[in-house]
């Protein structure tokens, strides 16, 4: 099903591999029978603060990014 393929010099370590064309179809059909799992949203932070940095440790990144926020 798989085939190894040559890498291109200076490429690095590893190996490539490609899929058999012959047997291609069979493998995207399988991957459309795969269910896809619902993605979970999380919900947005209302305390923004909480991404503050801590003005203790960082007195000059707080004071920059509180100039940004404000209108």
């Amino acid at each position: 099903c798989f085939h190894k393929v040559a890498a291109a010099p200076g490429l690095g370590k590893g190996s490539l591999w490609t899929v058999d064309p012959q047997h291609r179809s069979t493998l995207l059909q399988a991957f459309g029978r795969q269910p896809v799992p619902p993605v979970e949203i999380e919900a947005e932070p209302t305390d923004t603060s909480r991404n503050a940095p801590d003005p203790q440790l960082f007195p000059y990144l707080a004071r920059r990014l509180a100039d940004t926020r404000t209108p």
